[in-house]
C-alpha cells in the first residue's frame, strides 16, 4: 500500500456501473438482512455510467465486520489481491481487424531504408495496437467472504447495454444480461494536498441549521464522540468532543444584493484522518429539520475541505 494513501475500515469504493442510488441501497440492505450483520450505512453514487461517465460509488458501513467480509481484509489488516479485467474498460470504436488493416496499409516497406527497419517498426506498432485492444487490469482484494447482491436492470439500463452491444464493446445484443453486479474494494484518500486542511470541512448552510444539527449528522461517522479536547471555537477556549462545529457569517454581494451568508466549519481529529474520508460520502448532503409546527425544512448543502487562508 502506498504511503500516499489513507484507509479507514468503514469506507468502500464500488464499481457500480449503471446502478442507481436506490439499487445500490437495496443491495446493501438485502445483504445486511440476509447475513444478520447489524450495521448502519450510507452510500452515494458519484457518477452514473448511463450518463456517459464510468459509474462508481462510495459506501460507508458502521460495522467493521461487514467491511472485512466485503473486502477480504484479514484480522491483521492485510489483504490478498487478485487481478481482473477492468469492468469499466471500453474498447476503441473501430474493430481490431479494421485498425490492423489500416496500420499495415500505412506502414509501407518502401518508406524505409531496408526491410529490417520496416519489420521492426511494424512489429512495434502492432504491439502498441494490441495494448489498446487489451482490457486494463485492476487489483482487487481476493476472495471476499461476502458480495453485494446483483441488481436487475430497468428498461433504460437494458437499452443502454443493448446500444453498447451494437458497438461490440463487451457482448452481443442477444447476450445482454438481465442483472448488473457491484465490485467492491476499499476506499482511500490522498494524505496530503497543498494549502488544504483535510481535517476540516466547510459548507454554506441556511439560517435554520444549528451547530447541534451539524454535529449530530457528522458524529455518526467517527469512532470517538466522548473524549473531550481543549479547543478554540469562535475565539473561545472550551472543552469539546469531535466533530467540533463552528458557524460564522459574513456579508456577501454588492449593493442591494448584499446579505449575510452562514458558513459552517466541521473539524475532525487529525490523528485519525476521519475528515479525509467523510467527504467521500458527505460532499453533497441534504439536511432536513422538522419544526414544531410539523413543517419539514430541507436544503442541499455542499461541503469541501477547508482551504488554508480561506475565510
Amino acid at each position: 500500500m502506498s504511503k500516499a494513501t489513507y484507509i479507514n475500515k468503514h469506507y468502500l469504493y464500488i464499481w457500480s456501473g449503471v446502478a442507481t442510488q436506490e439499487q445500490l441501497d437495496q443491495s446493501v440492505l438485502s445483504l445486511i438482512t440476509t447475513t444478520g450483520i447489524c450495521s448502519k450505512f450510507k452510500s452515494v453514487i458519484v457518477a452514473e455510467r448511463i450518463k456517459g461517465i464510468c459509474g462508481y460509488s462510495y459506501l460507508w458501513v458502521e460495522s467493521e465486520e461487514l467491511y472485512n467480509k466485503l473486502t477480504g481484509m484479514k484480522l491483521d489488516g492485510s489483504y490478498d489481491f487478485m487481478e481482473i479485467d477492468n469492468p469499466i474498460w471500453e474498447a476503441p470504436s473501430i474493430s481490431y481487424d479494421v485498425a490492423l488493416a489500416k496500420l499495415e496499409k500505412d506502414i509501407r516497406v518502401e518508406d524505409y531504408d531496408n526491410e529490417w527497419l520496416w519489420m521492426q517498426d511494424l512489429d512495434g506498432r502492432k504491439t502498441e495496437l494490441d495494448q489498446k485492444y487489451k482490457p486494463d487490469r485492476i487489483s482487487i482484494p481476493a476472495k471476499p467472504e461476502l458480495k453485494l447482491p446483483p441488481y436487475k436492470y430497468n428498461a433504460i439500463q437494458k437499452a443502454h447495454w443493448i446500444e453498447d452491444a451494437k458497438k461490440g464493446t463487451q457482448f452481443s445484443a442477444d447476450d445482454v444480461p438481465s442483472h448488473g453486479s457491484f465490485i467492491v474494494s476499499y476506499a482511500y484518500y490522498s494524505r496530503d494536498k497543498p494549502n488544504i486542511n483535510q481535517n476540516v470541512l466547510r459548507g454554506r448552510i441556511p439560517n435554520w441549521v444549528t451547530e447541534s444539527d451539524i454535529k449530530s449528522i457528522f458524529a455518526q461517522f467517527i469512532e470517538d464522540t466522548t473524549t473531550e479536547h481543549k479547543v478554540v471555537v469562535n475565539k473561545t477556549k472550551k472543552m469539546e468532543t469531535y466533530p467540533i462545529v463552528a458557524i460564522t457569517s459574513r456579508r456577501e454581494g454588492r449593493g442591494r444584493n448584499k446579505r449575510f451568508v452562514r458558513y459552517v466549519y466541521v473539524s475532525f481529529d487529525p490523528k485519525k484522518g476521519e475528515g479525509r474520508m467523510v467527504i467521500l460520502i458527505c460532499r453533497k448532503l441534504y439536511i432536513y429539520k422538522r419544526l414544531r409546527s410539523g413543517k419539514i425544512l430541507s436544503q442541499l448543502c455542499i461541503f469541501n475541505h477547508h482551504r488554508i487562508n480561506q475565510y
